[in-house]
């Protein structure tokens, strides 16, 4: 009985692991396009 219940609430906490690493991915990753796009508009801007 106790085993069951651990197992459940180490399924619980990788599950919510797994979410916030996904976040924090999906962050960085909009980030990451986000400044992209601004650096290649000021170059866009100084080029043009």
């Amino acid at each position: 009985m106790r085993v069951m219940l651990i197992e459940r609430d180490a399924a619980g906490w990788s599950l919510v692991l797994l979410s916030g690493a996904l976040g924090a991915y999906a962050c960085w990753l909009f980030h990451e396009r986000l400044s992209g796009a601004i650096a290649h508009g000021i170059l866009g801007l100084f080029v043009s």
